[in-house]
């Protein structure tokens, strides 16, 4: 990760890492600057991110692209996962 890059966490919940709090901190303090999207309300008690988005991957825009976009134990969660990964691109 590059220091001071920008981050998209897909599908981030309420944590970053599970079980790896101190990991997720210092993440966070390399990057930039941290979105979160989540179309669970979970997303709105992660207290990591910087942006918290309430919203699908697929329905997300942001007007500028991403140094760094992770999708972590996603996959089973989404309707379409090749639309989820294109809604990436």
């Amino acid at each position: 990760m590059q220091p001071g890059c920008t981050w998209l966490d897909v599908v981030v919940g309420r944590q970053l890492l599970y079980e790896c709090d101190s990991l997720a901190r210092e993440l966070v303090r390399r990057c930039g600057y941290l979105v979160g999207v989540d179309p669970s309300d979970n997303v709105q008690q992660n207290p990591l991110l910087h942006t918290r988005v309430q919203t699908t991957i697929e329905e997300f825009r942001y007007e500028k692209p991403f140094d760094l976009a992770t999708m972590r134990m996603v996959v089973e969660h989404l309707e379409d996962p090749a639309r989820a990964v294109q809604s990436l691109a």
